[in-house]
Order: C-alpha cells, then sequence, then structure tokens
C-alpha cells in the first residue's frame, strides 16, 4: 500500500510505467496522494496494458478533469474485470 505518502504526478507516472508488464501486483493502493490529473491519466492508461492488477485505489479529494473520468472510463470498460476506485 502506498497511500498517504505525498505521491505526486512525477511518482504516479513511474508508478504507471512499472504497472506495465507487471506480473504478479494484484492491488495497488495509491489513494490520497496529489497525483493530481496527470497522475491519474497515466495510470488509466497504463492499466489498459497487460498487467495483473485486480483493484486500484485512486481515491482522493485532488479533483480530475472530465476527461480524465472519461479516460478512467474507457480503461473500465476495456478491463471490466478491473476494480477501479
Amino acid at each position: 500500500y502506498a497511500s498517504h505518502n505525498r505521491i505526486g504526478v512525477k511518482g504516479a507516472e513511474a508508478i504507471a510505467r512499472g504497472i506495465v508488464g507487471c506480473g504478479s501486483l494484484i492491488e495497488l493502493d495509491i489513494s490520497e496522494n496529489p497525483i493530481r490529473d496527470a497522475g491519474c491519466s497515466a495510470i488509466a492508461r497504463a492499466l489498459r496494458e497487460p498487467n495483473t492488477l485486480q483493484i486500484v485505489d485512486m481515491r482522493s479529494k485532488t479533483e480530475i478533469s472530465k476527461a480524465t473520468v472519461e479516460e478512467i472510463g474507457l480503461t473500465r470498460r476495456e478491463k471490466p474485470q478491473l476494480k477501479i476506485m
């Protein structure tokens, strides 16, 4: 779990790069971090790539744009088995 660790946009982008092709990560909790719009978007794009994640928690008080919400929605449609919070 990496919640409440002050992970910002650059950290979220690094996590996104790590998600791609990861063969053992099942759950990722990065809730309550200031990953902002760019970080959420990077992770949403990475989640559409091959990975083993089943649960992703990105809940935060940070507001994200409509475009990022739509990107997360696209990820949900492409990977319905993935639980994104």
